[in-house]
């Protein structure tokens, strides 16, 4: 699988098949990009050991980078923000 990122117009993701799938990034009002490449790579990486699709793991890497371009940072010390996401993923299965 390849996976490239294309900031503000999203990631295309070609599986070990050829099939390719385009994303475009969730709209948010940006406020800090620091932190949105380390956090799509963590939720990559995250996916791939998990055994998700591509799909889901293209899907999932978008928002929560999305995510982070909204908060200032590259990070949060509020724990309720990683939580939030950790408890969607977890309902929503493979």
């Amino acid at each position: 699988m390849v996976i490239v990122t294309r900031g503000p117009e999203g990631a295309v993701l070609v599986d070990d098949h050829g099939a390719v799938s385009n994303r475009a990034p969730e709209s948010v009002e940006i406020i800090d990009t620091v932190g949105a490449g380390d956090a799509f790579s963590s939720i990559v990486i995250l996916g791939l050991t998990s055994g998700w699709s591509g799909e889901r793991i293209l899907d999932r890497a978008l928002s929560f980078a999305s995510a982070i371009c909204s908060i200032r940072g590259a990070t949060t010390g509020d724990r309720g923000f990683y939580s939030g996401w950790r408890g969607r993923w977890e309902g929503m299965g493979r």
